[in-house]
């Protein structure tokens, strides 16, 4: 008798497809802020998309404490948990060198409160303070006897003694800005704030033309 026909052989499976390329890396996260910067009272009460409505440091609540939300509530360790806005945080304030949360300052009555360019100065948003008598960097309102402060940035009035390695802008790092002047970087490049200009102040006082660091001698070793 014939065989049986042969039972037809099954083709091959497909092969495996190529293996995804690998998902690039994600963008290294920004310098966290120094902890006497990111604890500094807010200038304008945000932080990300919340605004609490309160800026500067004053007795907010009328409870005869003065205190303020944070600058970056990220990077401060010695705040204390916002209950009426979580994640944010808040300090108690030395309010005599900070933005005046009311229209006095050095006792007189004064146009404004809080901080924002009252005046197109081509320096930034500026403030009145409380009380100008410990102050530094302050500067007298008229003759009137009241005082201002720069407030546009979230920085000391300080710089660092060194270039900082971590800073980074669309320029490069500080040794890209040596030999300028940075103190008015935001008159000559477009787009800048005068609040980007002082962060280069800060971080770049080496590299800067215009710029002396502040720096003190270290502390003598513990025995």
């Amino acid at each position: 008798p014939p065989l049986p026909p042969l039972t037809p052989v099954p083709p091959p499976p497909p092969a495996a497809p190529p293996p995804l390329p690998p998902s690039p890396p994600a963008p290294p996260a920004p310098p966290a802020l120094p902890a006497e910067v990111a604890c500094a009272c807010s200038t304008d009460g945000k932080f990300g998309d919340v605004d609490t409505g309160i800026s500067g440091c004053g007795d907010h609540i009328g409870d005869g404490d003065r205190w303020c939300y944070v600058t970056d509530p990220t990077s401060c360790p010695s705040m204390e948990p916002s209950v009426a806005f979580p994640g944010l945080g808040w300090v108690l304030c030395d309010a005599r060198c900070s933005c005046t949360a009311e229209t006095v300052s050095n006792g007189i009555e004064v146009p404004f409160s809080g901080c924002a360019n009252w005046d197109n100065d081509l320096q930034g948003a500026w403030c009145f303070v409380y009380d100008s008598s410990t102050c530094d960097n302050v500067y007298p309102y008229g003759h009137e006897g009241a005082a201002y402060i720069y407030c546009n940035s979230k920085l000391p009035s300080y710089t660092q003694c060194t270039d900082s390695q971590e800073y980074e802008d669309e320029y490069g790092g500080c040794d890209s800005w040596e030999g300028f002047l940075c103190t008015i970087a935001h008159w000559y490049v477009s787009d800048w704030s005068a609040a980007r200009s002082r962060w280069l102040v800060y971080s770049c006082p080496e590299s800067c033309m215009d710029v002396v660091p502040e720096c003190s001698d270290p502390e003598p070793a513990l025995p």
